[in-house]
């Protein structure tokens, strides 16, 4: 029987989620689906809520590690975890608003793809990042691969995910993996008023803003400034109206 808790609240226009880990951890199918449940329930109440934070309500519960999987699991049970994690994930990043993780312990497995699929992550001097699937045989599987490189560069990427190594707070800083290090008893704080001041931005034109930036990561150069130019008319369109 799973322990799993993901709790929403939302206060004003910034939602918290709130991950809270029992022995199967929220990386468990049934962790995933009750983080993937709130964050469809954030989409019925859009606009409305327009900042997400995500954090844990101990250190240990922002650990999100997959649970046990059996020696040699079939490839459609593997197929079907695939798609729930990418549902899961895919929905966080489309979130049109600020997401931060507001991470108050270690980083492990798929509690860094979650954090590297939010906007910002602010972190705590306990963090430390590390990845496992390499040595267990596996891949990541929500987008570490892909999202490591972006933000910390190849060689940072590959010492993680080839040689296994660690990161303290300090070089996950350094290396861009999350945004702010801060104390413990400023960690929610602080989140919070990075939320707040995303609200303080037109939402329309930060969620075009964020489009662009995603855009950048894959899209030549051209037909970036091109996309720029067609949000710049359709946000003076909508001002004239």
């Amino acid at each position: 029987m799973s322990e799993v808790s993901v709790t929403l609240c939302c206060d004003d226009r910034v939602a918290r989620i709130t991950l809270g880990v029992g022995e199967e951890g929220v990386g468990s199918d049934a962790g995933l689906e009750c983080l993937g449940d709130c964050l469809a329930g954030l989409q019925r109440r859009e606009p409305a809520v327009r900042a997400l934070i995500l954090t844990g309500s101990t250190p240990e519960s922002f650990s999100l590690e997959t649970s046990n999987r059996e020696a040699g699991e079939s490839s459609v049970s593997v197929a079907a975890r695939m798609r729930q994690v990418a549902t899961v994930f895919s929905a966080l990043r489309r979130f049109p608003g600020a997401t931060i993780a507001a991470v108050p312990g270690p980083l492990r497995g798929l509690a860094l793809e979650m954090a590297l699929n939010c906007d910002f992550r602010i972190a705590t001097p306990a963090l430390s990042v590390a990845f496992a699937p390499a040595r267990e045989g596996r891949v990541p599987e929500g987008g570490a691969s892909q999202l490591l490189p972006r933000l910390a560069g190849e060689s940072v990427a590959k010492r993680l995910l080839m040689l296994g190594e660690t990161l303290n707070g300090t070089r996950a800083l350094e290396t861009g993996i999350v945004d702010a290090l801060v104390e413990a008893e400023a960690l929610l704080p602080t989140a919070t008023e990075w939320a707040s001041r995303s609200l303080e931005m037109d939402p329309v034109a930060l969620t075009a803003s964020k489009q662009l930036i995603e855009h950048a990561r894959t899209r030549p150069l051209e037909t970036g400034f091109a996309t720029e130019r067609d949000w710049m008319n359709e946000l003076a369109g909508s001002s004239r109206d």
